[in-house]
């Protein structure tokens, strides 16, 4: 046969566990235990059954221009935060700004809005219009732009709804373009810490901002986020941390305000990979263009000319391209120190050959106006011999030894100004000889005459011979200082602190 008992018994025990549930439930909403008032939700003489009926008496004598009184006593209202990122993207260097599209969820607690659950247990939430309720009304600062172009100053709403024992539930969505303060000391091997900051427009005596993981920690806490990707930055961490903003108002007597906030931190890397391979490559191969003009015969003038001028106006044309992608600022950059340094040094290897190349023209100049002198020298001593007799030409320069006039020989071979018997004045053309020769070459040869006045014969025939090889010094200097330069760069650029240390802890 048989016997139902055992499942009476069950369906009894099942019925006892579902009472003591809805009492525990009950007594979480229990005016008397959460609440120091209540509205007409537990008015036994209305009949709330229905929805519209329910919500029309709720708000009957509801002001939505009071924050709702706390349900621990005195004091502000408590309101839970927390956020849901879903992207971040348009990151803008120069507009020093990005777009996000993020869901806050904000929860606080309504004793007005409290209805008896025991009662109308069909009927666990209703849904209620945002301008009619009191909300935190949290604003998101910085807001640069939104998607319908217009400046906004809070998210859209899309869910409002309470439950029987007056927990508010808030869902804002904020996309928008906001600011961020972007730190290009280091471009293009940076990291930047941006921040957004949610703040409730109520001050914090009458609204007290809240984390739900963590409600009695203000400091770092680390935020879940989706994999996203950019072809410029890469993705670190996200958090958030509680702060506030102090104001100071005069419509309450000139009194500070304190407003509390929620803010989001994250932070993204840029990638280098286009700024090294535009840029720096290129500023590197143009060094080299002109550090080759050093092998260049000096005498092929317009060579080395186009040379040098090519490269220093296609690095301002490169510095120009990197500045267009940067907003105005007073501070130095990485990349932009490499860029003028290396134009530096590429305007150094012009004015090294504009010095070589005048040097060259005074050494030409001198051997000339000494060529004529030699000559004229020469024609007046036979015009003053009779035509018969040939001077023979050891006797050409009878005031110098037999070991000067080998060296005279041997100059006038090489083309190179004679250098004068020690102890003897040098032999200066006079402003006869000098008429023979073009002005450059007259104005050159006064003014080495000036710096040959100060310094001497001796120091000026060795600065001349060390300028006359400046290009072979050049070679080696410039190409060790170019080195060492870029070695200190890369170890600059390879070892910066990483923007995780900005982040608040």
């Amino acid at each position: 046969f048989f016997d139902p008992m055992p499942f009476y018994v069950a369906a009894t025990l099942l019925t006892l566990v579902l009472a003591l549930c809805g009492v525990a439930e009950a007594s979480e909403c229990d005016p008397t235990f959460l609440c120091p008032q209540v509205g007409p939700g537990y008015d036994v003489t209305l009949d709330l059954s229905a929805r519209p009926t329910r919500m029309e008496a709720l708000l009957r004598d509801y002001d939505k221009g009071l924050p709702p009184p706390n349900s621990f006593g005195a004091g502000p209202v408590f309101v839970i935060v927390s956020l849901d990122i879903r992207n971040v993207y348009g990151i803008d260097t120069k507009g020093e700004s990005f777009w996000i599209e993020v869901v806050l969820f904000a929860s606080w607690q309504d004793c007005r809005l409290v209805w008896d659950g025991t009662r109308y247990s069909e009927t666990q939430h209703l849904m209620f219009d945002p301008d009619l309720v009191w909300s935190p009304k949290l604003t998101a600062q910085g807001v640069r732009a939104t998607l319908e172009g217009k400046a906004a100053t809070e998210g859209k709403t899309i869910h409002y709804f309470g439950d029987s024992c007056g927990m508010q539930s808030q869902v804002i969505k904020y996309t928008g373009k906001y600011a961020c303060a972007f730190d290009l000391t280091d471009l293009p091997f940076d990291e930047q810490v941006c921040s957004l900051a949610f703040e409730s427009m109520w001050p914090n005596t009458s609204v007290i901002i809240m984390r739900s993981d963590d409600i009695n920690e203000r400091g770092w806490m680390k935020q879940g986020a989706p994999e996203m990707t950019s072809k410029e930055w890469e993705f670190g961490e996200f958090g958030t941390t509680l702060g506030s903003r102090t104001d100071a108002s005069t419509a309450f007597g000139k009194r500070y305000l304190t407003f509390d906030q929620i803010i989001l931190h994250f932070v993204i890397s840029r990638r280098s990979y286009w700024y090294t391979i535009s840029l720096i490559v290129p500023t590197i191969v143009l060094w080299l263009t002109s550090y080759t003009g050093f092998w260049v015969d000096p005498s092929v003038v317009p060579g080395r000319i186009a040379l040098n001028i090519t490269a220093i106006l296609v690095l301002i044309n490169i510095a120009s391209r990197a500045n267009v992608s940067l907003p105005i600022i007073s501070t130095s950059t990485w990349l932009t120190n490499f860029l003028l340094i290396v134009m530096v040094f590429c305007c150094l290897h012009l004015v090294e050959y504009v010095i070589l190349h005048y040097v060259l023209g005074v050494r030409k100049a001198r051997t000339a106006a000494a060529d004529a002198k030699k000559k004229a020298e020469a024609e007046a001593d036979q015009a003053s011999q009779p035509d018969n007799v040939q001077i023979p030409a050891s006797f050409q320069y009878p005031h110098l030894s037999s070991i000067t006039y080998t060296r005279q020989r041997s100059a006038e071979s090489s083309g190179l100004p004679a250098t004068p018997e020690s102890g003897q004045a040098p032999v200066e053309p006079s402003e006869k000889h000098l008429e023979l020769l073009s002005k450059k070459q007259q104005d050159k040869v006064k003014h080495w005459a000036l710096v040959n006045s100060c310094l001497g014969t001796q120091n000026t025939d060795r600065l001349l011979g060390v300028l006359c090889n400046l290009d072979m010094y050049s070679r080696v200097f410039f190409l060790l200082l170019f080195l060492t330069y870029l070695t200190i760069m890369i170890v600059i650029g390879g070892n910066q602190a990483p923007a995780s240390g900005r982040l608040p802890k």
